[in-house]
């Protein structure tokens, strides 16, 4: 979206199609040099496409293999009448994605609780902030429905759980369980709050450029 949102026609907005999943598990100097093909075809594709009517799309729909892309995409062109960007990227679904969903946060939830009961042991109070950027196919209601089912199978777990979702502009921080009490049980007010990006401090450090591929 970085590439290429200033780069395209003004006063029209654009999606990219592409199949849910497809850049799940590739390490980044795998996904950059796709992003890059991918950005110089939507540049030079962008000005030549039909407009589409409010709610529709041209039909048929084209799906086009990118030189240097492992799967097919379509890009949809519409006039921007005051949306408020440019350009984004939708993944479409073929079938339920909640058992992916499921499997998805479970590893992630794994692959962080090793640590944390560590520290729990130690009398450290643990918190674990899962984050998602997906506007399109993720909520915290699904998110807090799949962390009940993967905690109701465990014994052992952090103290506190929340969900960070980066996807606009305000991020929105929501407490998906504190102690026993899971969002559910919150009013209306408390179950979330927004946060300006902006406004926190980087703790972590600048992320490590990726590697250049090899020979």
């Amino acid at each position: 979206m970085e590439m290429v949102g200033d780069q395209l026609p003004a006063d029209d907005r654009f999606e990219l199609h592409l199949p849910f999943g497809a850049l799940s598990g590739k390490h980044d100097r795998d996904v950059r040099p796709i992003h890059e093909a991918l950005a110089a075809w939507i540049i030079a594709t962008a000005p030549t496409l039909p407009v589409a009517e409010i709610g529709r799309v041209v039909l048929p729909v084209q799906k086009v293999r990118v030189p240097g892309v492992p799967f097919k995409v379509s890009l949809h062109r519409w006039k921007r009448n005051g949306f408020p960007v440019p350009f984004h990227v939708v993944h479409q679904v073929k079938s339920d994605i909640e058992p992916e969903r499921l499997a998805r946060i479970e590893a992630a939830y794994g692959k962080k609780l090793g640590k944390l009961l560590k520290w729990k042991a130690r009398g450290v109070r643990t918190v674990l902030i899962l984050e998602e950027d997906d506007i399109q196919l993720t909520n915290h209601f699904r998110m807090g429905d799949a962390l009940i089912a993967i905690e109701a199978t465990r014994t052992e777990r952090p103290d506190e759980v929340y969900l960070m979702s980066t996807g606009v502009s305000v991020w929105f921080a929501v407490p998906l369980r504190v102690g026993d009490t899971s969002f559910y049980d919150l009013e209306l007010e408390q179950r979330y709050w927004e946060t300006d990006p902006g406004k926190l401090d980087n703790i972590t450090g600048a992320r490590r450029p990726a590697e250049p591929p090899a020979a």
